[in-house]
């Protein structure tokens, strides 16, 4: 989530697709060379101006590296100790760089262990976020105005108002908290007298939805392509919405703490890593064709976060499985990321609870969330705070609410501990219904 209005929003996208008609177009067919090479150059920059970050002055100091004449290859990068999400989060006001933040944006993030984090992104980063996610967009065939049908994020105030309209945009909006097979069928229905071309969401609502065509054979939109985010995309999910919709799924992965981001093209054999966003390292885990996800922003000199440990995981492609594809950047199968799961109602809908993550978002006065259910229409919400007011508890409450159904069932529990699983790990969410 951004603290951005709209204008600027605009204002930044426009340029963001300036950058990509004027650069970043072209970036991704460079050769492995040149791609290190800038890659080289915007590490060197970053580095040097992270020497005003508080946190970093005082670590190269502690490990006597001067950037200035210590970083000379892309390899020296790892005399820099991997910055963890715990250790990140206990420094969180130590990591900004003064001089950029005044004209940053904030991004938020729940965090999938539900521990809050805020991450300040410089406006040219913020640019350049713009013109990578336009160019993933393009390669799938995405033309200026496409209208694009959203599943995700939006709240209605009322239960009549499942669908919204955003005109500006050519987006509509439908919830993905009221998806049972009436309401599905209603969504499909607009789809297609609106003549969407897109349709875009959690890798979660997508697949109830594309699950229900196939369960009912309902009638489909004609579309381009289907943008999924935000979520572990399955490969078995995939293809069941790829059967249902009878197009490709443009599967797209980033981080609200904005090192890395990873999308498919239209030859669709993988995830690029964006080596002209984020420096991409890849570290063994003990596991066969698993990696762990370390990355670096090469343009966010508002907040550094160098070597920074993601937590997720990506799944290496066959040594003999190149495909056909004409950009050179580095290329993973997939990502085991937070694989999402389902609240349970009595009326049938399935509510993925990413959408209980984006409303965490906002609250970053909560230090650790967790949400379990034991019963179906009913969760218990466990919360942790240094200080929340009274309004802000209401509002959070309320949040809970608008994306319920009226008389469904919430416990909330104040500052009285989480239910530990696997070892002691939290996990923000956890369903105890038996299959």
């Amino acid at each position: 989530m951004t603290a951005i209005n709209v204008i600027k929003d605009v204002s930044l996208t426009f340029r963001g697709i300036l950058k990509y008609v004027t650069f970043f177009k072209n970036s991704c067919t460079w050769s492995q060379n040149k791609i290190k090479q800038y890659q080289y150059k915007k590490l060197k920059k970053l580095l040097i101006s992270a020497t005003d970050v508080p946190y970093y002055r005082k670590l190269f100091a502690e490990i006597d590296f001067d950037p200035t004449k210590d970083f000379n290859s892309l390899e020296d990068l790892s005399k820099i100790p991997i910055l963890t999400k715990d250790l990140a989060k206990k420094n969180k006001h130590l990591l900004a760089n003064p001089k950029y933040t005044r004209s940053s944006i904030i991004m938020r993030t729940s965090g999938s262990t539900g521990q809050p984090f805020e991450v300040d992104v410089y406006h040219k980063a913020w640019i350049v976020e713009q013109a990578v996610v336009w160019r993933h967009w393009i390669w799938s065939g995405y033309r200026f105005r496409d209208k694009m049908a959203i599943v995700r994020s939006y709240v209605p105030k009322r239960e009549d108002e499942l669908i919204k309209k955003d005109r500006l945009r050519n987006f509509i909006f439908f919830s993905p908290f009221h998806m049972n097979d009436q309401h599905m069928s209603l969504y499909l229905k607009r789809m297609i007298k609106e003549k969407v071309k897109i349709i875009r969401g959690y890798p979660s609502s997508v697949f109830l939805l594309a699950n229900f065509v196939l369960r009912t054979n309902h009638e489909i939109p004609k579309l381009k392509f289907i943008l999924t985010a935000s979520e572990e995309l399955k490969d078995h999910d995939r293809k069941v919405i790829e059967k249902a919709f009878k197009v490709k799924v443009t599967n797209h992965y980033g981080l609200a703490e904005v090192c890395v981001m990873m999308g498919d093209c239209d030859a669709h054999n993988g995830l690029h890593n964006y080596d002209d966003y984020g420096y991409l390292e890849l570290h063994e885990i003990g596991v066969e064709n698993e990696r762990k996800i370390i990355g670096t922003n090469l343009h966010n000199l508002a907040y550094p976060l160098i070597r920074y440990d993601t937590g997720d995981i990506a799944v290496l492609k066959d040594e003999d499985d190149h495909g056909e594809c004409p950009h050179s950047f580095n290329t993973v199968a997939n990502i085991k990321g937070r694989a999402d799961q389902y609240i349970l109602t009595n009326e049938g809908y399935k509510i993925p609870t990413v959408n209980f993550y984006t409303l965490f978002e906002s609250f970053q006065e909560v230090i650790k969330w967790q949400i379990i259910q034991k019963k179906v229409h009913e969760i218990e919400v466990r919360t942790t705070f240094e200080s929340l007011s009274e309004k802000r508890k209401k509002e959070l409450v309320s949040g809970f609410y608008k994306r319920l159904p009226k008389d469904f069932e919430i416990n909330f529990i104040e500052n009285n501990g989480f239910i530990q699983k696997n070892e002691g790990k939290i996990n923000a969410f956890i369903s105890e219904i038996k299959k």
